[in-house]
């Protein structure tokens, strides 16, 4: 790979991080500015910035070859149309702003349902597909693409009826929710049947957009709709769709996002389809530092972590108070002497906890 000539080295210790084993040292991706980017001129309507792959790929290669990749930091893309695009394949149309996508809701009365079968023909799928193709002919040799962003599910039926409304609709039209959301499982099914038939002619093994890169159907699986609703809610509603999505996949991280997620982190640690959890704290909250109570369980639980740090600091005290077997952790600094540094540091503490 171009841009990340250990490559092979890299995946095999993120093979072995999957299996809560430790080769040489725990995983640790580090990133640090290489040289000064390109002046590459951004096209002035938004939606260009977003379906412009010209563009898009000009800037992701600009930034692939300005960083330096240490450890088991990779150059990776992520085909994008914001996280509201499940539902724009699925018949809602998306709108584009600087930094994020939604869809305008479809779904105004449970008794006129949209088709909620997943159509190859719709637009944005038809859009997303294209983007896909043309990255991974780009990038092959190069940087890795890795799958778009998720959502499927019920996050995207949430995003089709409005998040607060579906809240609702749970406890006053439940039958139609669950059936509702039988459908979008199914769509998620044939989705990510699509997306490896696609990936796997350019790419060996895969990731989402947790750059956790696995051997065969490996992918990072969400739900942001857990934060809205209690665990009695969750296992009715949103937990059966989960297990379905992580036990059609060779390997599964779950991003779980916020405080106010935590409460399904049992029922989630006991998913045997769920190898790891990036525990994302959220804006204005302590760094994964601050939540090693939680860590502690997921790895008691035998799962794999996958966390990003404040800096090197924070790489060692987590060093110190977790487990090396299933850790990956990841972080910035400012010189590539550095980054080679704190992985050495990495390997020698790995050592020192064997």
């Amino acid at each position: 790979m171009e841009y990340k000539p250990d490559w092979e080295q890299a995946a095999e210790r993120m093979t072995a991080w999957w299996d809560q084993e430790v080769l040489d040292r725990a995983c640790i991706q580090v990133t640090a500015p290489l040289r000064s980017p390109r002046a590459i001129a951004a096209p002035e309507d938004i939606r260009k910035r977003w379906l412009d792959m010209e563009y898009v790929l000009a800037v992701a290669e600009d930034r692939m070859r300005c960083t330096y990749w240490a450890g088991d930091a990779y150059p990776m893309l992520m085909p994008n149309l914001g996280p509201d695009a499940f539902a724009g394949y699925m018949g809602g149309e998306l709108v584009f702003s600087e930094t994020t996508t939604w869809a305008k809701p479809i779904i105004e009365d449970w008794d006129k349902l949209p088709s909620l079968d997943f159509d190859f023909s719709a637009p944005w799928w038809q859009k997303m597909e294209s983007m896909c193709y043309e990255a991974l002919e780009f990038a092959q040799g190069k940087f890795f693409i890795s799958l778009p962003d998720g959502h499927g599910g019920t996050d995207g039926l949430a995003a089709l009826r409005r998040p607060e409304r579906l809240c609702l609709d749970l406890i006053d039209r439940p039958d139609d929710v669950l059936a509702a959301m039988k459908k979008m499982d199914q769509a998620n099914t044939v989705y990510y049947e699509r997306l490896f038939s696609i990936f796997h002619q350019y790419q060996e093994g895969a990731c989402g957009f947790v750059p956790a890169w696995g051997p065969g159907k490996t992918a990072t699986s969400q739900c942001d709709f857990l934060a809205l609703i209690g665990p009695e809610m969750s296992e009715k509603f949103v937990m059966p769709g989960i297990r379905e999505e992580t036990d059609l996949l060779d390997h599964s991280v779950f991003h779980l996002d916020g405080p106010d997620a935590l409460v399904h982190l049992d029922m989630l640690l006991e998913m045997p389809g769920i190898e790891a959890i990036q525990w994302v704290p959220g804006a204005g909250n302590p760094s994964a530092s601050g939540w090693l109570e939680y860590l502690k369980r997921v790895q008691a639980a035998g799962k794999g972590l996958y966390l990003s740090t404040s800096g090197p600091e924070e790489v060692e005290l987590l060093m110190r108070e977790l487990k090396p077997q299933g850790l990956l952790m990841r972080t910035g600094v400012a010189t590539p002497e550095l980054a080679d540094e704190l992985v050495a540091k990495v390997a020698k503490w790995t050592t020192d906890r064997k």
